[in-house]
């Protein structure tokens, strides 16, 4: 009897006590960390999970609420409803089972900072003793509305931390102050004797507080199971429970708005561990209605970062590119937690709002951003673009789908598609494309510590001057006949030998391997380009440019006259992109003497004329362009009557012929003539024009043309060349994409 006084006190004390038994958890202490709850002075509630079901929310390894995922808070204020079954058994020493099942709700009552409270506000249990010892048997069953009171005859609480997405719960029943009683019938040697038994589990039906470990809510549910003195077999108290959200769903809206998104472009900074720039991003929770709600934190995510080699096409060169990540979030309003340096995810909050920067590490990287928010209870919401429901990954830049180009620089240059090298502009032989695809054109080069985005519209010709500014006004000459853009300011690093304007490439569309020119300077001769050109880029290893220009490619008098440096060095370039000579007939270094007489003076013609020979002994009939008779100072023959004199006879529909208004025809040969075949020659004592264009049309003009007495120079350019049939219309025969293979 004394001891049902006891336990019937100690039921008292922890009904009175109860208010302040499930006190609400404490928000996080400085480590980020909840502080512990306080623990039961007496007693038994209805607890958490067993070691088992704690071994296995270890091995998930999401301790901290981490995987606080999916629906779970419902309605608003007054209107969100937590409501499940619990359930409790006790066994104690004498053999007595009593089990308690509940079903119940509660309601969300108040909020205090991240902590939001559930009070209990009806349900139902059923009270049941079973259980033998020795000859007696327990029995016995009672229904209890559980209706809170002023008494606190009943009393339970829920409170929810959304911070980290643990719970507290506890739920009282007061069984002796309800009386609650059954009946323990026992064998004795005088019969059958039945004895009133007055309830000993103290009414407590849920328990979720432990010293051992907290309790999460996953997938919007709290579930669990506690066992108290888990050391021991008996007395024992075992408590299980599944709490959800109830109703509808609040409808909940994440909306996410990055700054300037219609026009932002990515930029890199000086490698790729430097910072470019950034895109802002705000993420606001709205209800239906427009007012803000409140989450229990934000989360934001790339997915499908880029890692493109180095930050452009070609810098840094390959060997030492990195394939670093090439946009990440490195800042986030009241940050919780991220992953690192990767900078993949970021999490914040509580709070209605949220907003994190996304820094560019490439000038052509790209992502998707998503964003979600967490509510208190666990439910997750989506975020959309501003005005984009459907756009939950929000492309970063902002592009169409499939694509990795910025919509706001296809709008500026035209659109296409990534893939696409469709380059207008000049038309040149009618092959489109200058080698790089429009994403290539789109991410860019680094030239002199600059970067640039091509013109998807306009040929781009990469060209490495190692010589400097003494051919720069060439180049420049070159850029304005073509019609291509010219970019000739690389240093070594940016384009090296190699001449491989595109080295840098993974994912992003790619055509061709791609080359650029190389100008390089000669102490000795005329230089010329080197390789198997003309052709495209890749067929010319270099282009050699002696101190202070030469006329052509082959050797050469000096020019020292600015047209003539202009004209060589534009007429290398033009080798370097697939133009020809305006023929291949000329003769360079036709030996000629003087034919002597039979007094040992030189021979001469009736009208006074020298007469020369050819290498071949033939006499050649040589005339001065303007008429007279040819009558050379001897003095310039200073090998008379030996060979030895070297002159540069040009033929018809060879180097010379053609416009001689284009930088591809040569113009310093002193002679002209038909052909080998013939004996006639033309000694022009005057010097030739030096063309700074380039030609549309094979005619010849100027001294070329039909008109031009005694007869056209050299004539038209050649129209049956070996490797082309057609030479001249130099316009026509530009090509600068390696992808195209043209006669040679």
């Amino acid at each position: 009897m004394r001891t049902l006084h006891l336990v019937a006190a100690l039921a008292v004390a922890l009904i009175a006590a109860f208010a302040g038994l499930v006190s609400p958890p404490s928000a996080p202490a400085a480590s980020g960390r909840p502080a512990p709850l306080p623990v039961p002075l007496a007693g038994p509630l209805v607890a958490g999970p067993t070691a088992a079901a704690s071994a296995a929310r270890a091995h998930d390894g999401r301790a901290g609420g981490s995987d606080f995922h999916a629906a779970g808070s419902a309605g608003t204020g007054q209107d969100r409803i937590i409501a499940g079954t619990a359930k409790s058994i006790y066994v104690s020493t004498s053999g007595l089972v009593e089990t308690i099942e509940a079903e119940v709700r509660f309601r969300h009552t108040e909020t205090d900072e991240m902590i939001e409270t559930y009070r209990l506000l009806d349900g139902s249990a059923v009270w049941t003793a079973s259980g033998q010892s020795g000859s007696c048997e327990y029995s016995g069953s009672r229904t209890i509305s559980l209706q809170p009171d002023g008494d606190q005859r009943v009393s339970g609480q829920v409170f929810v931390n959304t911070a980290d997405s643990t719970y507290d719960a506890g739920l009282l029943v007061d069984l002796l102050g309800l009386g609650v009683k059954g009946t323990r019938t026992c064998e004795t040697p005088s019969g059958t004797q039945v004895y009133e038994h007055t309830a000993s589990a103290l009414g407590q039906v849920l328990k979720s507080f432990s010293t051992t470990e907290e309790f999460y809510i996953r997938n919007g549910v709290l579930e669990g199971e506690n066992v108290e003195w888990p050391s021991q077999t008996i007395p024992q108290l075992h408590y299980e429970w599944r709490l959800t959200w109830q109703g509808a769903p609040q409808e909940v809206e994440l909306i996410v708005e990055p700054d300037g998104y219609a026009t932002w472009l990515p930029e890199a900074g000086a490698d790729e561990a430097a910072e470019g720039n950034s895109i802002a991003v705000a993420a606001r929770l709205r209800s239906a209605g427009g007012e803000p709600v409140q989450a229990a934190r934000f989360r934001f995510e790339l997915v499908g970062t880029s890692r493109e080699p180095g930050v452009s096409m070609n810098y840094p060169r390959p060997s030492l590119a990195r394939t670093t990540l090439d946009l990440k979030l490195t800042a986030v309003t009241n940050e919780t937690a991220r992953d690192g340096e990767d900078g993949q995810w970021i999490e914040a909050g509580p709070g209605t709002d949220a907003a994190a920067d996304v820094t560019s590490y490439d000038w052509g990287g790209w992502t998707a951003l998503r964003v979600t928010a967490t509510l208190p209870g666990g439910r997750e919401i989506v975020g959309h673009l501003i005005g984009e429901p459907g756009v939950e990954a929000v492309p970063l830049p902002k592009r169409a789908p499939g694509s990795l180009v910025a919509d706001a620089w296809k709008a500026r240059v035209g659109g296409g598609g990534d893939a696409d090298d469709l380059d207008a502009l000049p038309e040149g032989d009618g092959h489109a494309g200058d080698g790089l695809t429009l994403y290539q054109e789109y991410r860019g080069f680094v030239e002199n510590g600059r970067h640039f985005r091509a013109d998807p519209r306009r040929k781009d010709l990469m060209v490495l001057n190692t010589i400097g500014g003494t051919v720069a006004e060439g180049i420049l000459l070159f850029e304005a006949i073509t019609g291509l853009a010219v970019h000739h300011q690389f240093m070594w690093w940016e384009l090296d030998d190699t001449r491989v304007v595109n080295p840098n490439r993974a994912a992003g569309p790619h055509a061709v391997v791609q080359h650029g020119l190389w100008l390089r300077q000669v102490t000795s001769g005329p230089g010329g380009a080197a390789g198997t050109g003309p052709g495209t880029p890749r067929h010319t290893r270099h282009i050699d440019l002696a101190d202070y220009g030469y006329a052509t490619a082959l050797p050469n008098e000096p020019a020292v006259d600015r047209r003539y440096r202009l004209a060589h060095v534009a007429h290398e370039l033009l080798h370097g992109v697939n133009v020809w000579h305006h023929g291949e007939r000329d003769e360079w270094g036709a030996r000629w003497l003087v034919k002597l007489g039979p007094d040992g003076q030189p021979a001469r013609t009736d009208d006074g004329s020298y007469v020369f020979r050819d290498g071949s002994g033939r006499d050649l009939d040589v005339r001065y362009e303007q008429g007279g008779p040819f009558m050379p100072v001897l003095a310039q023959f200073p090998d008379v009557g030996r060979p030895g004199v070297e002159v540069f006879v040009g033929y018809d529909h060879g180097q010379h012929s053609g416009d001689d208004d284009c930088v591809m025809r040569y113009k310093v040969a002193e002679i002209s003539a038909e052909s080998p075949a013939t004996t006639l020659r033309y000694w022009n004592a005057t010097p030739q024009h030096v063309g700074l264009g380039l030609c549309r049309l094979a005619a010849g003009t100027g001294a070329n043309a039909p008109g031009h007495a005694p007869r056209p120079r050299y004539g038209d350019a050649d129209a049956n060349a070996p490797g082309r049939r057609v030479r001249g219309g130099c316009t026509h025969q530009l090509c600068v994409s390696d992808a195209h293979t043209h006669p040679r």
